[in-house]
C-alpha cells in the first residue's frame, strides 16, 4: 500500500480596507499610532441590538483576490458565527464563512528557484471572516 503526503496550510490575509468587514469603523493597522479602543463601535464590541452590515470595499478586494487565484466565485454563500472565547474578542463570537465561503477551488503557479519547472497549489476555499482584536501587554 502506498501513501501521499498531503499538507494543508490555513493562511490568513488581512484586507486592506478603510473599514471593518462588518462596520463603518476605522481598519487602521499602524499600531504605533492607534490609541486603544479608538476605532469600536457597538457592532465591533458584540453590544445587544447591534446587527453587523456588510461593508462593500473588503468584499470587493476579497472578490478580486479570488479572481487573481482563478478561484470559483459563488453567487451565494453564507456566515456563521463560531463562538468561542479569547481575551481579546469581545464579541465572544467570530463571524466566518466556514461552512459556505465565497470562493472555492483556486490555484497558484509559480516556478521553481532557478525557472525550470513550473509549479501548482490548489487552494480549497477563500472565506472572509472577522477576526479579534488585538491585545497588547507593555510589561
Amino acid at each position: 500500500m502506498s501513501y501521499q503526503l498531503t499538507i494543508g496550510l490555513e493562511i490568513h490575509l488581512k484586507v486592506k480596507s478603510a473599514t471593518k468587514l462588518f462596520c463603518r469603523c476605522q481598519n487602521s493597522q499602524d499600531m504605533e499610532m492607534l490609541v486603544p479602543n479608538t476605532n469600536i463601535c457597538p457592532v465591533c464590541t458584540g453590544q445587544p441590538g447591534a446587527l453587523p452590515v456588510l461593508s462593500y470595499e473588503p468584499i470587493i478586494k476579497s472578490l478580486l483576490m479570488g479572481r487573481a487565484l482563478k478561484c470559483t466565485i459563488h453567487n451565494t454563500s453564507a456566515f456563521d458565527r463560531k463562538s468561542y472565547f479569547y481575551p481579546d474578542l469581545p464579541m465572544g463570537y467570530q463571524i466566518t464563512q466556514f461552512h459556505s465561503p465565497t470562493m472555492t477551488d483556486g490555484q497558484v503557479e509559480f516556478f521553481n528557484e532557478d525557472f525550470s519547472v513550473s509549479e501548482r497549489v490548489s487552494i480549497q476555499q477563500i472565506q472572509m471572516e472577522t477576526d479579534t482584536a488585538k491585545a497588547i501587554h507593555t510589561q
